[in-house]
């Protein structure tokens, strides 16, 4: 079992523009610790973060390294400084072996400052579970990355490994999948995400 904190001040989010080129930046014991992500990483990072801004306000990002799919959440500003929900859902065509295997749906929809404080805050508290629950070594492939925006402009970014069914972090990524949803465009769903962020945060704030 383990659990790692990074704390990046002052740099991109994973990202790095090295001779122009686009790479994850994470801790190197991170890497040493699951060489297996290096397929993600140098196959799937680069498309699955394009166009994406390199300091979101929040971001989440669930990576499967067996085949499977999921969904990127990201919570970003506009040049007006209006909070933009993000989604970029990618799936593999097959197993991971290049970036032309992955198909990427980008999404995006303006939601209100309340609810983009909310999210924030739950990956607040998300962050500061992840240094107290424990990861497990789960066999569904799945590593789970928060990221939050301090006031600070720096950038803090947790990892978990397949969390226990009923905890905190299982919680929270269960209602960040929900998050991927609301771009559809249904406010009736919008407004019951935002009631489950409020229950949610109370909850965990006990």
């Amino acid at each position: 079992m383990k659990i790692i904190i990074s704390i990046l001040i002052n740099t991109f989010l994973f990202v790095a523009n090295i001779n122009g080129q686009e790479n994850f930046n994470l801790s190197s014991d991170f890497l040493q610790y699951n060489k297996s992500l290096n397929r993600f990483y140098d196959t799937i990072a680069p498309t699955l973060l394009k166009n994406l801004s390199k300091k979101p306000i929040a971001r989440f990002i669930p990576i499967y390294t067996m085949g499977q799919g999921g969904c990127l959440v990201s919570i970003e500003k506009d040049s007006l400084d209006k909070p933009k929900l993000i989604t970029h859902c990618y799936s593999f065509k097959k197993i991971i072996s290049n970036k032309k295997n992955v198909n990427i749906e980008e999404k995006s929809i303006y939601i209100s400052s309340d609810l983009s404080n909310k999210i924030v805050k739950l990956f607040e508290l998300a962050i500061s579970k992840i240094n107290k629950e424990k990861s497990s070594f789960g066999l569904d492939g799945i590593t789970y990355m928060f990221v939050v925006r301090n006031s600070n402009g720096n950038l803090i970014i947790a990892e978990f490994w397949s969390p226990e069914k009923g905890t905190a972090i299982n919680k929270i990524i269960t209602l960040c999948n929900e998050l991927a949803i609301i771009t559809n465009g249904d406010q009736e769903f919008t407004n019951k995400v935002s009631k489950k962020t409020d229950k949610l945060i109370a909850e965990l704030e006990k």
